[in-house]
């Protein structure tokens, strides 16, 4: 009938469905209940959304807010790092502070990035990835801390996937700086990259 139909629609996301009865009878009663069960579902479903874009922005906005100050951050430890003494407090301290600054820099960015593939601005592709060769880029990001603590990276092996680039190149500088960050000094981080039953794992 047409309140099953009307119930099914609802129920696969048109909130703005109505049944429409001129009967003055049992039936009819039920179409109006119908009907203003279902504007009250759409008004609680409008909230939710509005709520959730509200959120959503709040948390775009901030991120951008701090990016600006945190490249100021960065770029000021670079420029000690350089020009302290290796080993001195100052030069330890500049270099614990660019380690927080680099953390602080990836959660802005994957914050950034949920908000862009929760609203649809930013589509999710895929491409052939050579998932070695990612690791070797992002080892390299990292060598500069790597080598401050003594700690060895090494990446073995190859294989290919398709993903979204962005995703894996995150993926492997988060694994990569998480490994340098919380070694030990002296220590190595070794990244093998090989297929298992088709699939490219690490």
């Amino acid at each position: 009938g047409l309140l099953t139909q009307a119930a099914a629609r609802i129920a696969d996301g048109h909130y703005s469905e109505r049944v429409y009865s001129r009967s003055h009878d049992e039936i009819g009663m039920l179409a109006q209940s119908f009907n203003k069960m279902a504007e009250n579902v759409e008004e609680k479903i409008y909230a939710l959304e509005l709520n959730a874009r509200q959120k959503e922005d709040f948390v775009a906005n901030f991120a951008h807010e701090l990016k600006t100050p945190l490249t100021s951050i960065k770029g000021f430890t670079e420029l000690m790092l350089t020009q302290t003494e290796p080993g001195s407090v100052v030069n330890k301290q500049a270099f614990r502070i660019h380690q927080e600054a680099e953390k602080l820099s990836e959660l802005l960015k994957d914050m950034l990035d949920l908000t862009e593939i929760s609203d649809g601005s930013r589509p999710r592709i895929s491409v052939e990835v050579d998932v070695a060769e990612v690791c070797r880029e992002a080892a390299g990001r990292q060598s500069v801390n790597a080598e401050k603590a003594g700690i060895s990276i090494t990446v073995e092996g190859r294989g290919k996937i398709y993903a979204p680039s962005d995703e894996i190149n995150s993926l492997a500088d988060n694994l990569i700086s998480n490994a340098v960050r919380y070694n030990k000094e002296g220590g190595k981080v070794k990244v093998e990259i090989y297929k298992e039953e088709g699939s490219v794992v690490r």
